[in-house]
């Protein structure tokens, strides 16, 4: 269990404790059981659990575990109404403090109250209220605006999301600033079928509940549109150009990307392409640096 605590998730190392306990007999399964906890409750903490809750679901989920291979519960992990765990958070927090604080013998019971209450709120319900706003305002996820919008008039931004479409106003359209406002944006449509229709749009709230890279969900009231110097292949499919200015640091990797941006410009001579000379570019035979077209063979067959 000691090794598979180390690259196990909280999910097998859990079903991983059942597997050991009816196989291999244990002399002890409660105490194996308290000495991994703290592993197996990480992803019920995760979720915004107190870690009393987050025991107790734990110890449901093993239940259920064991009652699904024929066994008795009980026989196992005597936990008569969950009265063994009920102290659980609070020896959690102790044996947390007492392996990083040699002086919290010392304390008194006023400061032990705080410092409960202290680790409490980051193990707990209000672990999203430990970061601080200085963080959150430098966060510029995907699909999120910015926390600071420098724009000016007759600059040109990105709509961020499907407000409507039925008016063009979705995800990815390129639209240009025309007026401020006190509380909304006077925009116009300069690209697709709804070429110079004037919108004005208001701030919205921009969540990232669907982001697995934040802890936490994070919501931001702001105008849906960022700064739009450019634009991935993938945006820019279903629109055409004037100009268009390539920029290859390296080659394309998904079959049809290089065929995409190359046939946005609605002319040869308005297509410029800046591949760069790169490790990763090829190379022709007198040293110029060209870029490489993927193309899927197995797609047209």
């Amino acid at each position: 269990m000691y090794e598979a605590s180390s690259y196990m998730m909280p999910k097998s190392l859990g079903s991983s404790l059942v597997t050991i306990i009816y196989r291999c007999n244990p002399a002890n399964p409660l105490q194996l059981f308290k000495d991994f906890k703290e592993n197996m409750i990480e992803d019920f903490i995760q979720q915004g659990n107190s870690v009393k809750k987050s025991l107790k679901l734990c110890v449901y989920d093993i239940r259920m575990q064991i009652q699904q291979d024929g066994f008795d519960f009980n026989q196992f992990l005597p936990f008569p109404n969950f009265e063994d765990i009920s102290h659980c958070e609070d020896d959690l927090v102790n044996c947390t403090v007492n392996s990083n604080n040699l002086l919290w013998n010392d304390l008194n019971s006023v400061q032990l109250l705080a410092a409960d209450t202290i680790l409490k709120s980051i193990v707990g319900l209000n672990s999203q209220k430990c970061f601080p706003i200085e963080f959150l305002n430098t966060l510029n996820r995907s699909g999120l605006s910015s926390y600071k919008l420098n724009l000016k008039i007759a600059c040109i931004v990105m709509f961020l999301r499907n407000l409507s479409v039925n008016k063009g106003l979705c995800n990815g359209i390129r639209i240009i600033v025309r007026a401020f406002h006190q509380n909304v944006l006077q925009l116009e449509i300069i690209t697709d079928a709804f070429f110079g229709t004037v919108h004005f749009i208001p701030r919205i709230s921009l969540d990232t509940s669907n982001d697995p890279a934040l802890p936490f969900n994070f919501v931001r009231h702001q105008f849906p549109v960022r700064l739009a110097y450019a634009m991935t292949i993938n945006k820019s499919q279903g629109h055409t150009f004037d100009k268009v200015g390539l920029y290859l640091p390296e080659p394309c990797f998904s079959h049809g990307q290089f065929y995409t941006e190359s046939s946005r410009a609605t002319e040869s001579n308005g297509l410029k392409i800046q591949a760069k000379d790169t490790t990763r570019q090829s190379k022709t035979d007198n040293g110029k640096t060209e870029t490489d077209n993927a193309v899927y063979r197995e797609i047209f067959l």
